[in-house]
């Protein structure tokens, strides 16, 4: 269970993106297959296949992307085990699943997103690259 996670903390760290599978990847506006985004929130998304219910950290990204034809500004990146996300949330680089999240689909009311309403976009290396310098109050 990731009950250490200050939520405040992990939503301040950006999140280097490159996806090296499939191998020739690119964002259909970026001709890229790196992007950076902020961490918005921890989701957790349902394999339809199995039924579980996994971990997943919800990226929004500084701008819109694309990919055929589908438009979409927030990726949901799930590392491979809750000891890979830990690690993600402490600020060391990971591997993950990355999956757009369309600019129409929203979460179901508990919050959780299905993976067969994503678009699955491959594997990537996940380089945490900054947090905010915001103290706690507390």
């Amino acid at each position: 269970m990731l009950m250490f996670v200050n939520q405040e903390l992990c939503t301040a760290m950006r999140i280097h993106i490159r996806v090296v599978s499939p191998t020739n990847f690119y964002f259909d506006n970026l001709l890229s297959s790196e992007i950076s985004g902020t961490v918005a929130t921890i989701a957790e998304i349902e394999k339809k296949l199995t039924g579980y219910l996994e971990k997943a950290v919800i990226i929004e990204l500084d701008r819109c992307v694309w990919l055929s034809g589908i438009s979409g500004q927030r990726l949901l990146l799930q590392p491979d085990s809750e000891l890979a996300m830990m690690r993600l949330l402490q600020g060391k680089p990971n591997w993950a699943n990355v999956y757009l999240i369309p600019h129409a689909l929203s979460p179901t009311p508990q919050g959780i997103y299905e993976d067969g309403q994503l678009i699955f976009i491959g594997r990537a290396i996940l380089t945490p690259t900054s947090f905010s310098s915001a103290k706690s109050t507390s």
